[in-house]
């Protein structure tokens, strides 16, 4: 077994996780605004300029930096772009100079001390594959915010959330961290860490993404960048029998490709979007279960629908996909009267124009279930 090396380190972050565990509970104030960013200061002072010969041989990687920061920009740009389509809210944060100093202290502070604490690890225990496994969990630990965890409400719906918009994202940005450390440097890791928490230290505005898309765009952006990477530490290695599984140009593009598809897939923006089906009250047209696609109209489109069309509408905060029985004109609006072919009498409420989200093309059977059954255990 290969022996640890630094292990010191490994055991400070040890010893620090149980401490950040019980002070985040118990004294989250003193925590967060003198603890942590004096520890990880030390760590920066100690390992950087006294240790650095020792600890953090840097390799030049100019190349590769630059594609770190126009990745990282391009994705803050694409942000920015959906930002038009679902609005922007104003950042929480004061942007005064004091303020701006402040988040820095607080925020960008600790960032450097966790990578180069990753780096000097790493570097000293390439051989050693467990131990860099190990530190990325024990990072991830660290980076947990424990005194949010403890104020959500343990029911199923947010749980679910906190996993999606917090904890998965985290674990997928931890391992992109590993991987560029063990790869180059702790530049690489630092940097993508960095841009978007400093861009949004400065930034008066923010995209308004639900919880969802944005945990999900932090997986696709750390997704993508991996593979970016991945392509350009394999590009130039010849291809032997112990090296198949490198990335061609044309699966980087795929993959590319894929990922851009679900991030625009994601934020609505293409003319069909999906909708999984959770009662049988069209039956038989489609079925609980069943994924049904359906297409956005415009605003002349949604004035002049015919009986017989199957709308996709909100109503009371679900999503319906009813049958227009009549048309009705009241003060100058327009609504529709809808039935379920399956139901015995029309839905109770009218359901105005602009509350339609689109019209049916057509279903596929059985491909929704496994949100159907998602949706029924947080519901229960």
């Amino acid at each position: 077994m290969p022996k640890i090396k630094n292990i010191s380190l490994l055991l400070t972050l040890l010893i620090y996780l149980i401490l950040t565990i019980y002070l985040s509970l118990n004294y989250s104030y003193l925590y967060v605004r003198i603890i942590n960013p004096i520890f990880w200061l030390l760590i920066i002072l100690f390992y950087y300029y006294y240790q650095k010969t020792s600890y953090l041989p840097i390799k030049k990687s100019s190349h590769h930096f630059s594609y770190i920061i126009l990745l990282n920009i391009l994705f803050l740009l694409i942000i920015f772009l959906f930002g038009f389509k679902t609005g922007f809210t104003k950042s929480p944060l004061k942007h005064d100079t004091i303020s701006i100093i402040k988040s820095i202290y607080l925020d960008i502070i600790p960032l450097i001390g966790i990578e180069i604490s990753r780096y000097s690890i790493i570097t000293k225990n390439k051989n050693n594959k467990l131990i860099i496994i190990i530190l990325t969990i024990l990072l991830i630990l660290i980076n947990i915010n424990y005194e949010t965890l403890n104020l959500i409400k343990y029911n199923h719906k947010s749980i679910y959330i906190y996993i999606c918009s917090n904890l998965i994202p985290l674990i997928s940005n931890n391992i992109l961290a590993s991987f560029l450390c063990y790869k180059e440097s702790y530049y690489l890791s630092l940097t993508n860490n960095i841009i978007k928490k400093a861009f949004f230290i400065i930034s008066p505005l923010y995209p308004n993404f639900n919880w969802f898309i944005e945990g999900t765009m932090e997986v696709i952006k750390s997704t993508f960048i991996y593979l970016t990477f991945k392509h350009l530490y394999t590009k130039n290695i010849p291809k032997t029998y112990y090296n198949k599984k490198r990335l061609s140009p044309i699966t980087y593009a795929c993959n590319l490709f894929l990922i851009i598809f679900l991030i625009c897939f994601m934020l609505g923006l293409f003319k069909y979007e999906l909708l999984a089906i959770k009662s049988n009250s069209m039956s038989p047209i489609y079925n609980r279960g069943d994924i049904l696609i359906y297409e956005k109209v415009s605003i002349a489109e949604l004035k002049n629908l015919p009986p017989n069309t199957i709308i996709i509408y909100k109503s009371a905060n679900k999503i319906v996909a009813h049958r227009i029985t009549k048309k009705v004109v009241k003060n100058n609006l327009i609504f529709y009267q809808t039935k379920g072919d399956n139901n015995n009498k029309a839905d109770p409420n009218l359901v105005l124009s602009d509350d339609i989200l689109g019209i049916y093309k057509f279903h596929i059977k059985y491909l929704g279930y496994p949100t159907v059954w998602l949706n029924t255990y947080f519901t229960n």
